[in-house]
């Protein structure tokens, strides 16, 4: 069973700095306001646009969506973000702009007057004719006198392009080199008609890992016959191509629909005639906004100032649209895993579970890590789109069927393994109790139990999981490793492990519910009293020095002063080896 909420979350800003959110009941009045707010004018795209990296710019893209197509202004590198505010060049639109997902790559020109590269094609423009908001994008290329826009569906991007003065006009497809996080590699495209073309391209050299090799296919449609179609090379063992109208007349309008799917070309075809089986390029824009407004409206904002309730609504913004689906309309999902835990470069196409009317149950994700989402976005997903967190859960659960492990950052259908522990655990108990996760208690505790064991993803690349099971905390692996993470493992895992405890206990499992609470106690190895801080401990048990409790030294991405505080879990069992809340004040206090 699916739950959606059906009442918006109210915030005022009064008590918004003090985390204090809750769900109201709805009113005429409030139900009116929801109604006619537009919460897609309180985005503003460009805010953080120049850090570069993907979850910061997607305009071309519904929530969670798969294609995220926009404007680049920087192709390789920038994150894999494409979009960078300080740059006045664009060089393609991009398809995808995800977790180590990358291309289709297409630049529309006027007059033949470029070369095959992206500074030979690229052309400047203005921000004072440029609109960017959620769901759609338009800009001028100076360039080539023409006039982009785009927007999207979930698996599909729409072109609209623009010819005042008419002439040549040329459509290139790019399948070979840098591209975001990653590159383009073995690419192919072909003309099936007067007004299709198919293809594939691979992506490889993800920057955070990932498997080798992920394919993506594609299907592009144009609602005019093009005179031409033209075949050429990165260089990248790819074989690019290019279309021509020769001559569209002053004011002509050439529409373009892309499919795209990580499991096949039949598939690709599927979703764009599934999901847009029309030219109307405004309707997709509409009905994006819409869908925009009904998940930015979600959490309601009241009082506070216009800066402020743009600030949060681009934040939010944010938040619902850094993870993208993988899965085609019919279920299919890429799996480029051995069974054991491990990536391989061959694709197996795999199948999700079906509902009474043939549509999957959940989705499939493509995503960055989850590590330590369950102080924020597991939280905020919870509460405003639950079904998305059921998606999430089930996601990773069924990655951990196919692929051996649950994942910490899954990509293309494998594994990333970034970052550390297991932080698919606290995001599936969390579902599992909101009642959005559809499965046996005692099916998810095994797997859970599992991935917290020797081979399973607690146990991927950092820490020695063995030795902690035994002793009690995770050792150094030396006092000469730069990052070294070892105290911040011990308090990570521990609080995974008093996760699976409340599973536990609540399929009424109570040996393992003994096992994991005593495993979650290990916070307290990690304690110096002497100091009175979680600080790295050597095999042999005795204290890393010099110590300075500002340093990395010893913890993933933070320090002594953060890692101390880091046993949500047991907060008493934390006052109490602190010496009780006097000395519990006075240590807070001098963290300020």
């Amino acid at each position: 069973m699916r739950f959606y909420r059906k009442k918006p979350i109210r915030i005022n800003f009064a008590i918004l700095w003090l985390l204090a959110v809750w769900s109201a009941p709805a009113t005429a009045e409030s139900a009116s306001r929801d109604s006619s707010t537009d919460y897609v004018d309180m985005v503003d795209p460009y805010i953080m646009s120049a850090r570069g990296r993907w979850f910061f710019f997607g305009t071309g893209k519904r929530p969670f969506g798969m294609v995220n197509v926009f404007p680049d202004t920087r192709n390789a590198g920038q994150g894999g973000g494409g979009y960078n505010y300080r740059f006045n060049e664009v060089v393609g639109f991009c398809h995808l702009h995800g977790w180590m997902t990358v291309g289709l790559d297409v630049m529309p020109t006027t007059g033949g007057n470029y070369r095959l590269n992206k500074d030979g094609w690229k052309s400047p423009f203005s921000r004072d004719t440029e609109v960017v908001r959620p769901g759609y994008h338009k800009v001028y290329l100076d360039k080539y006198s023409m006039q982009a826009e785009v927007t999207s569906t979930e698996r599909v991007g729409f072109h609209r392009y623009t010819y005042p003065k008419g002439g040549r006009a040329d459509i290139i497809f790019s399948l070979g080199g840098p591209s975001g996080s990653a590159t383009m590699n073995n690419g192919h495209i072909s003309a099936t008609g007067e007004n299709e073309l198919v293809g594939y391209y691979d992506r490889i050299k993800g920057t955070w890992g990932g498997p080798p090799t992920v394919r993506t296919f594609f299907v592009v449609q144009l609602d005019q016959p093009f005179s031409t179609f033209e075949q050429w090379s990165n260089g990248y063992g790819d074989t690019s191509g290019y279309v021509v109208y020769d001559n569209v007349k002053p004011g002509s309008v050439i529409k373009m629909k892309v499919g795209l799917s990580f499991t096949s070309i039949e598939n690709a075809g599927l979703n764009l005639s599934t999901e847009c089986n029309h030219w109307d390029f405004d309707r997709v824009e509409k009905e994006s906004r819409d869908v925009w407004n009904q998940y930015l409206g979600r959490i309601d904002v009241r009082g506070g100032t216009k800066e402020q309730r743009t600030k949060f609504y681009t934040d939010l913004w944010h938040a619902l649209m850094g993870r993208h689906k993988l899965n085609d309309v019919n279920g299919a999902i890429p799996d480029y895993t051995d069974g054991k835990g491990n990536n391989t470069k061959t694709l197996k196409v795999r199948q999700l579970p079906l509902d009474a009317e043939g549509k999957p149950k959940y989705n499939y994700y493509n995503a960055d890590s989850f590590w330590l989402t369950q102080f924020n976005l597991n939280l905020l997903w919870g509460m405003g789109w639950p079904h998305v967190l059921g998606d999430f859960a089930n996601s990773f659960l069924e990655l951990d069927k196919w692929g051996g492990n649950l994942p910490r950052g899954p990509n293309g259908g494998g594994y990333s393994y970034i970052m550390t522990g297991c932080p698919a655990t606290p995001l599936i108990v969390f579902a599992y109790n909101l009642g959005v996760l559809d499965r046996p208690g005692e099916e998810v505790l095994s797997v859970l139990r599992r991935n917290h064991m020797p081979g399973g993803c607690m146990d991927k690349y950092y820490g020695d999981l063995p030795f902690y099971l035994k002793q009690g905390w995770c050792p150094m692996w030396d006092d000469k490793h730069r990052f070294d993470m070892s105290g911040g493992l011990t308090l990570e895992w521990a609080y995974a492990d008093w996760c699976v405890a409340q599973l536990a206990e609540k399929v009424g499992d109570k040996e393992n519910y003994a096992y994991f609470m005593k495993r979650s106690r290990n916070y307290t190895n990690q304690w110096d009293a002497a100091t009175g801080f979680m600080r790295p401990r050597r095999r042999d048990g005795s204290w890393y020095e010099p110590f300075d409790p500002v340093e990395w030294y010893g913890f993933v991405e933070g320090n002594a002063w953060t890692y101390t505080w880091y046993v949500p879990h047991d907060i008493k069992g934390l006052v109490e080896l602190m010496g009780g809340r006097r000395q519990v004040h006075r240590h807070a206090h001098s963290c300020v």
